[in-house]
């Protein structure tokens, strides 16, 4: 996602190069597969053939990352840097991220590791680093930065351009890298020896998104903050602005969201009705969301073009398209998340949760009645329920869109998931869980 602090040349380049230098690669559906488009100068749309099923992937300048099913972390595209050499012992991993030249994770313990370019510090101090040589500035020769003393373990991460975030497991956000434009945080905020600003003034926080030169977070209220440049309004409106020293801004006018993401000078945000809202630069369009777009799950940012997934699976791209990056292919099968490098879109493939569930409360003497939105190309679907917080246990199969479960005891309040599976591309995460009850 996000972001290049030299993107008046990288755009130069998109137009020289979009007729031998963009490619798409959709390989066969399947379970949680990668697919990619756009521009291709570096290979960071050749998706491996030996794959595998992911969990998320990410793109950066002109690399991209993903983590597989096992937990194990793969990157290809440009590796001038190193920012594709993945360090040999750096495990199980929880989520990946990638900046322009820089690649970080973070371990099952939540440690984050970065590799790549270090140049403005993006990756960490030079006390952090491990593997490479004396004064490595990035990971051509092997070198890794292990952020164990400066972070403790994290949550969450996102790469900016060349800056990093990171939400601690307390909730509270930390960043280091360049911060010209205070992307990371102002000079009260940076304490000890390794270079972190810590984002106290936020409060606790649920997700982050680094953009080219500015930052966003998603407060624990559901109101977005935003900090660092703001030269096409990408932070927000001067009476958004928090008055003291934390210079940020908190975008209560856009109401309660529930998805952020960050791109080159531009914001996306998907709102607790679905609506997807779009603010900051507009000069590709990127800002114009599709009237026809609806019940949206996921959002992503590019360097001037923005994604939207549906809740049917459906992938929907606008804005900057140089290179074919909001051309989503016509072969490309339903979906279950989406992500954006400078230039190009990626999609992981797979059968979408179904939505839309109710269940019966107290209206039948023997029975709950679930129903739910039916997901296309599903052959079947696996209902779950479960009590007072317990693992969800499997109840039952059907091929419709409705179950009927005799088994539950009366007046007991239970909660009802459903997963839906299809012959070509799998099985579905569980839904969101909905309540029912019998008399």
């Amino acid at each position: 996602m996000k972001r290049n602090a030299n993107w008046q040349i990288q755009v130069l380049i998109s137009f020289a190069m979009v007729f031998i230098c963009t490619a798409s690669t959709v390989n066969a559906r399947g379970e949680n597969t990668v697919a990619a488009w756009g521009y291709n100068g570096f290979g960071q749309t050749n998706v491996p053939v030996n794959l595998g099923a992911c969990k998320q992937v990410d793109g950066g300048g002109n690399q991209t990352v993903a983590l597989r099913n096992d937990n194990s972390v793969i990157a290809w595209g440009n590796n001038q840097q190193g920012q594709c050499n993945v360090p040999l012992n750096l495990g199980p991993c929880t989520q990946v991220t990638a900046g322009t030249n820089h690649t970080a994770a973070i371990r099952q313990n939540g440690i984050v590791v970065a590799w790549g370019d270090n140049s403005l510090g993006q990756c960490g101090n030079n006390l952090e680093r491990v593997g490479g040589r004396t004064n490595d500035y990035n990971s051509v020769n092997g070198a890794a930065w292990v952020k164990t003393k400066s972070l403790g373990p994290c949550k969450l991460i996102s790469a900016g351009a060349n800056h990093t975030l990171a939400i601690r497991q307390n909730g509270i956000v930390a960043a280091w890298g360049y911060n010209i434009y205070g992307q990371c945080g102002v000079p009260a905020e940076n304490t000890g020896y390794f270079g972190i600003w810590t984002k106290s003034a936020l409060g606790t926080c649920t997700q982050i998104a680094g953009g080219a030169n500015f930052s966003l977070a998603l407060q624990t209220s559901g109101f977005i903050a935003a900090w660092g440049f703001n030269g096409s309004g990408q932070c927000g409106p001067a009476n958004e602005r928090v008055a003291g020293s934390g210079m940020y801004w908190v975008r209560k006018s856009l109401g309660y969201c529930k998805q952020i993401s960050a791109g080159g000078d531009h914001a996306l945000a998907l709102r607790a009705d679905g609506k997807v809202i779009a603010w900051g630069s507009n000069t590709y369009g990127q800002c114009n969301v599709p009237q026809t777009i609806f019940n949206c799950v996921q959002t992503a940012a590019g360097f001037g073009n923005s994604l939207a997934l549906q809740s049917d699976g459906l992938v929907v791209a606008w804005g900057l398209n140089t290179s074919g990056q909001s051309t989503v292919p016509t072969n490309l099968g339903t979906c279950v998340s989406v992500a954006s490098g400078d230039y190009f879109s990626l999609a992981i493939q797979g059968t979408p949760p179904p939505t839309n569930l109710t269940a019966s409360n107290g209206s039948f003497t023997n029975q709950v009645a679930v129903r739910w939105g039916g997901v296309a190309g599903a052959s079947s679907y696996f209902v779950f329920r479960a009590v007072n917080g317990s693992a969800a246990i499997h109840i039952g199969t059907t091929t419709s869109n409705t179950f009927t479960d005799f088994t539950g005891a009366s007046k007991t309040k239970y909660t009802y998931f459903v997963k839906a599976s299809s012959m070509e591309a799998g099985t579905s995460a569980l839904s969101f869980g909905v309540t029912g009850w019998r008399k």
